[in-house]
């Protein structure tokens, strides 16, 4: 069962960005933390939203793979929005086809070779009972950008 306890965000992006350090410099990847200066506070259980930014990570690591070196450009970013925390993952990758985005969370669609399709389907559903939702958008990079979005913790600001 998820153990959800108040929790600064901005630690677990970092740490999941920690543990994908090694591949995305072995990839030749940008990674941009454009992380909110106060901490961003939210009722979660840490590993079930840990594994929802590592999934994000992952596949936008995938989805620039493919590009020149110098290209390939991931930011997670954080931001607190209308008494909500918000976390985004962008890739400048080609972005996602209207088609894609319509069946994107369905489980068992993947554009990839490789892989089983069902990474976003368990986001999707962990996202949903923090109380959240997942949306897709096109990112400012040209490539796809992921929200989460989840419900600040009230009267949360712990030091």
């Amino acid at each position: 069962a998820p153990r959800k306890a108040v929790l600064d965000l901005n630690p677990i992006i970092d740490d999941s960005l920690d543990l994908m350090a090694n591949e995305f410099r072995r990839r030749q990847m940008e990674i941009r933390r454009e992380l909110s200066e106060s901490g961003l506070t939210a009722l979660v259980d840490r590993v079930q939203i840990q594994q929802v930014i590592i999934n994000l990570l992952t596949n936008a690591r995938d989805a620039v793979g493919d590009l020149a070196a110098s290209d390939r450009v991931v930011v997670a970013r954080s931001i607190e929005r209308h008494g909500a925390a918000i976390l985004e993952i962008e890739d400048s990758g080609v972005g996602l086809s209207d088609v894609v985005r319509e069946r994107l969370f369905d489980p068992f669609v993947t554009t990839k070779e490789t892989g089983m399709g069902v990474g976003l389907s368990i986001c999707k559903s962990i996202v949903e009972s923090h109380g959240g939702r997942i949306e897709t958008d096109q990112g400012e990079l040209g490539g796809a950008l992921f929200r989460v979005v989840l419900p600040l913790a009230e009267g949360a600001r712990r030091e």
